[in-house]
């Protein structure tokens, strides 16, 4: 578990019982910070073949289909209160009810959470790991006009290109390195933003809203030793938000075939950036406050050779 996620699972513990007004401005800060995970479903209404493809999804990434918006599951506590529930992690998501229902997992930053419950019909609020810490947070809305749009929640488009974006930076690209390792180096090295535009393409087939292009992803492949490869991609700032990289290292091997994936993840202004290391598993590991603009290089290189 990362200090970070630490932090957040310490507060969180302490919120369920008596606590104090800074507990709750500490939660608020760390959950600022965070991108959570929500169990939510295609509407009926969406194309049969879609809905068809969605359930049979073995949990590979995949983009929400043009036209179709998902909606976030709702619990109903006693008092007919309505909430989101929003888990801190996949391992909270997996300790109590079956989603089944609700297939998909939408992995956002927390604000953005936020922002679709204030937009939302008839919800007070959101639970936060309703099967451990069963957290509560109210939402009080300065516009009182009633929601006409049934229970259906819109993802903006600028909500989708952030999912989409951490999609291959968190899953797509470790899990094709951490798989392919000498191919993937090859392959990305060669190829450099043709090969990122092939993986976006691929997550943006069925919106066909693709933001980017080739020249918008800027690789460098650095040969450092016998034993150490350096590829550095700098990713567009133009749909960056919080919980998206910008920058992404990796570290390759060649003598003993083995692999170490960094990436940068923007965080809210008032916070330095964090630097987090993804494991072949997919599981990140948060190593402290991002390196200084024009150190990231030495800094990778001595932080690899340490781990």
């Amino acid at each position: 578990m990362s200090t970070k996620s630490k932090e957040l699972d310490d507060i969180l513990n302490i919120m369920k019982g008596s606590h104090t007004q800074e507990d709750a401005r500490k939660l608020t800060n760390l959950l600022g910070e965070s991108n959570i995970f929500i169990p939510a479903k295609m509407p009926s209404d969406t194309d049969p073949e879609i809905l068809k493809q969605i359930t049979a999804n073995d949990g590979t990434p995949m983009p929400i289909p043009e036209g179709a918006q998902p909606q976030p599951c709702v619990l109903i506590n006693k008092e007919g209160k309505r909430f989101f529930p929003i888990f801190t992690s996949e391992e909270e998501l997996a300790k109590g009810k079956d989603f089944s229902d609700h297939p998909l997992t939408l992995n956002v930053p927390f604000k953005a959470c936020m922002d679709i419950i204030v937009n939302a019909p008839n919800i007070d609020g959101a639970v936060i790991n309703p099967f451990n810490q069963n957290v509560l947070m109210n939402v009080e809305r300065t516009d009182k006009q009633p929601a006409t749009n049934g229970e259906k929640v819109k993802v903006t488009e600028a909500q989708l290109h952030s999912i989409l974006r951490q999609q291959l930076e968190a899953r797509e690209l470790p899990m094709m390195l951490f798989k392919d390792g000498k191919k993937f180096v090859e392959d990305i090295s060669e190829r450099e933003g043709e090969f990122i535009m092939d993986i976006f393409n691929k997550l943006y087939e069925e919106t066909n809203n693709c933001p980017y292009s080739t020249d918008d992803f800027d690789l460098m492949t650095l040969t450092i030793s016998d034993t150490l490869q350096l590829i550095r991609i700098t990713l567009p700032d133009k749909t960056l938000s919080v919980g998206n990289t910008s920058g992404i290292f990796i570290t390759w091997n060649p003598v003993d075939e083995s692999a170490k994936y960094f990436v940068i993840v923007h965080t809210p202004e008032e916070e330095p950036d964090r630097l987090l290391q993804v494991n072949p598993t997919g599981k990140s590991m948060d190593l402290g406050a991002a390196p200084e603009e024009g150190n990231e290089l030495q800094y990778i290189i001595t932080m690899a050779s340490k781990l």
